[in-house]
């Protein structure tokens, strides 16, 4: 009870010091907004609060801008220093909205909150399953230090985008055109694509594959011949910030394998598995087997084979029939290969996935959760292999920045 009561009190102590310290700002803001002939006005409105009961908070009506989401902001603190609000918790759920069923009693139990676990996920353009879910689950694992933690990643995450903005669904990247979708615009492309019979060769790039791209010219071509090409990575996020090109949200393969594993389960269709050193592919395929049991595995083979043996494999994957087919041998080996022999394989689709496999297999761990929101994932991976990996990150990273600014200037 006494460390409740502390964490409650720290809370709006916190609120308050906030409040008086924006308080000038909101002032300004006001009569600015005042002076340019908008109408402005605050007023009380209902939302559920935990456990049945509803809460009065505190509204702002006045046309959509910059200056007017923060003042909104410093009412919200306000309503954090009177006990309305929390610093952390769901978004404020209207009287009337509708929770998932299997959510509600998570979501309504803990107080609505300034700061969403799902709104951050949203910020950090991070494939998430949903906003109910993801309070659900917040509300189940809520503890002080976890608040902390969603705090600093949702001020973060707010260097990279802002939801809800006009984003165009194309890009253009360093001369590589990119479609610039979120997941699950994506997967219902792939949906359709699968239905028609629509081929399509997919590449994902990130800043390491703008830098090869720069130094090799037969890799931007081929690039430049694949039907999607999607943005991977917060180096990428931050070049569309600095270049008036917002990304829609992070689309790496290894968050969509799991997604694209339900649609071709639920499709009825087929995969196929191709990288990876020998059993790699193998231990893949028992993974998708273990959570998605009629998605059927059309084969699986491993990416060191001989030249003289290539024809064969490609006749093989093409007499599986597979409507996917994963290519995992790393950038630009695999998507020179899929260029080259994706056709006669015959897949609907077909993916160039880099080191999706290792991570699925187990072989190699993934980042955390709050990690990969804070766009920290490249740390992780170059802490696992700094042999390997610190040219890419420590070199690359810089030289990607460079060109960025290059670009950005010119």
């Amino acid at each position: 009870m006494m460390s409740a009561w502390l964490a409650a009190t720290t809370r709006r102590a916190t609120a308050a010091l906030a409040v008086l310290a924006a308080s000038p700002a909101a002032a300004l803001g006001a009569l600015g907004l005042r002076l340019r002939g908008q109408p402005i006005a605050v007023r009380r409105q209902d939302f559920r609060g935990p456990r049945g009961s509803s809460v009065r908070l505190l509204r702002l009506t006045a046309p959509t801008s910059r200056t007017a989401a923060a003042m909104q902001v410093w009412l919200s603190l306000a309503d954090v220093v009177a006990g309305r609000l929390a610093f952390v918790g769901p978004r404020p759920r209207a009287l009337d909205e509708r929770i998932a069923p299997e959510t509600v009693d998570a979501v309504l139990g803990v107080p609505p909150g300034l700061v969403s676990l799902s709104s951050v996920r949203s910020r950090a353009l991070v494939d998430f399953d949903g906003e109910d879910a993801t309070d659900a689950d917040y509300a189940r694992r809520q503890s002080m230090r976890g608040d902390l933690g969603i705090v600093a990643r949702g001020l973060l995450a707010g260097l990279y985008g802002t939801p809800g903005e006009r984003i165009p669904v194309a890009t253009q990247f360093f001369g590589i055109r990119h479609l610039n979708l979120a997941m699950a615009e994506l997967l219902d492309l792939f949906a359709v694509a699968l239905r028609t019979g629509h081929r399509a060769r997919i590449a994902f790039v990130n800043p390491d594959c703008v830098n090869l791209a720069h130094r090799n010219p037969i890799y931007r071509a081929v690039l430049g011949r694949f039907d999607w090409v999607l943005t991977d990575g917060i180096g990428m996020r931050i070049a569309g910030r600095m270049l008036g090109q917002s990304v829609r949200q992070n689309v790496n393969g290894t968050d969509l394998f799991p997604r694209l594993c339900e649609l071709l389960e639920k499709e009825g269709r087929s995969l196929y598995l191709l990288g990876g050193q020998p059993g790699i592919a193998e231990a893949v395929a028992d993974w998708v087997r273990a959570r998605h049991p009629r998605l059927r595995i059309a084969g699986c083979h491993h990416g060191f084979f001989a030249p003289d043996a290539e024809a064969g494999l490609v006749r093989s994957i093409r007499a599986s029939r597979a409507d996917v087919l994963l290519v995992g041998f790393g950038a630009p080996r695999q998507e020179r290969w899929i260029a080259a022999h994706g056709d006669a394989c015959g897949a609907t689709l077909t993916f160039g996935v880099g080191g999706l496999f290792d991570y699925y297999s187990g072989r190699i761990p993934r980042a955390p959760q709050w990690l990969r929101e804070l766009g920290g994932e490249w740390v992780f991976r170059l802490v696992q292999e700094p042999r390997r990996l610190w040219k890419r990150y420590l070199v690359g990273n810089f030289v990607f920045l460079a060109r960025v600014l290059r670009a950005r200037s010119s």
